[in-house]
């Protein structure tokens, strides 16, 4: 398993939560695919590498897959 920087994996998460409050209806999925393309577009504007780009977007969504997995374990928790 690789490392992720706290702080960083801290924003991404921040960022996938908070698009999720903004509506009811998106699920974890969808939240993190905008988180995703929000972090690319803007290190695609700072004039990253396309590599940095893609390494981006790749973090958010192992982010999003952490996320995923929670929501799951709670929806499940309030279920029982």
């Amino acid at each position: 398993m690789v490392s992720r920087p706290i702080a960083l994996t801290s924003a991404i998460r921040r960022d996938i939560l908070s698009v999720l409050t903004e509506s009811t209806t998106m699920s974890v999925q969808a939240a993190t695919a905008e988180v995703a393309a929000e972090w690319s577009s803007r290190r695609r504007q700072r004039g990253d590498s396309p590599s940095s780009v893609l390494s981006a977007a790749s973090l958010v969504f192992q982010v999003g897959v952490d996320v995923a997995d929670e929501v799951d374990a709670q929806t499940s928790a309030e279920g029982r």
